[in-house]
């Protein structure tokens, strides 16, 4: 107790250990988010990106299976997946409030379920299948509204650590998604826009074709009528 010197040194050692930890956890977050956001770079399709995010997130939190599913038309569909076979009922779409997705959707926050049903969903692999122990179903948000949620199963549990980070990527990944879709939406449209200008540029040429006959009749009318006059 009275030992000044050796209670400094021990305080210190500690603050170090502790300093070494935080830079860890920080290194650890960074290099993640940072390799992530290469993933989310570029003008990509949908399916695309969702299985680039489905894949990343799986392997980052060191999980062996992992979906993701995209808001549309208040409903979630299943967008991507990861080493994904089969899971109890294989629902491709969600309501909001089904199913642990639609719950965390409900409730706009995680969900983490330990204790998975046998039957709930299979790891497959060469060598077999077994079920994982802990699934965490984490949502997307974009300007409060759900953009889309990662289902991600693992023989671990999940820490606070990976919630740190799907909470520091989360965003950017739903301005991704919304970039994605509002080019979807845009590419629909200008197709749409295409297709009624190839139809209008149809029915233009039907239109002269009709005014040219209507000419040649008219001409043959009233040659017709010159006739009948003459006679």
């Amino acid at each position: 107790k009275g030992d000044k010197l050796g209670i400094a040194l021990n305080t210190m050692k500690e603050n170090l250990l502790k300093l070494s930890r935080e830079n860890e956890l920080r290194t650890w977050l960074l290099t993640g988010a940072s390799q992530l956001n290469d993933k989310l770079r570029g003008e990509q399709e949908i399916q695309d990106l969702a299985q680039e995010v489905v894949g990343f997130l799986t392997k980052w939190l060191k999980g062996q299976i992992g979906a993701i599913y995209l808001a549309e038309n208040d409903q979630f569909y299943l967008a991507g997946t990861y080493a994904f076979h089969r899971r109890k009922e294989n629902m491709n779409r969600l309501k909001v409030g089904q199913g642990l997705v639609g719950q965390a959707a409900l409730e706009k926050r995680p969900i983490i379920f330990g204790e998975v049903p046998a039957d709930y969903v299979k790891i497959s692999s060469g060598l077999g299948s077994a079920t994982p122990q802990n699934i965490m179903v984490f949502p997307f948000l974009f300007n409060g509204q759900v953009k889309g949620l990662a289902e991600i199963g693992a023989n671990h549990e999940f820490t606070d650590r990976d919630l740190q980070f799907l909470e520091l990527v989360a965003e950017n990944i739903a301005i991704a998604f919304h970039g994605a879709q509002s080019r979807a939406k845009m590419k629909d449209l200008l197709e749409e826009t295409q297709r009624q200008a190839e139809e209008l540029e149809a029915q233009q040429e039907e239109l002269r074709q009709a005014n040219e006959e209507l000419h040649e009749k008219t001409e043959l009318l009233e040659k017709s009528e010159a006739e009948l006059r003459a006679q």
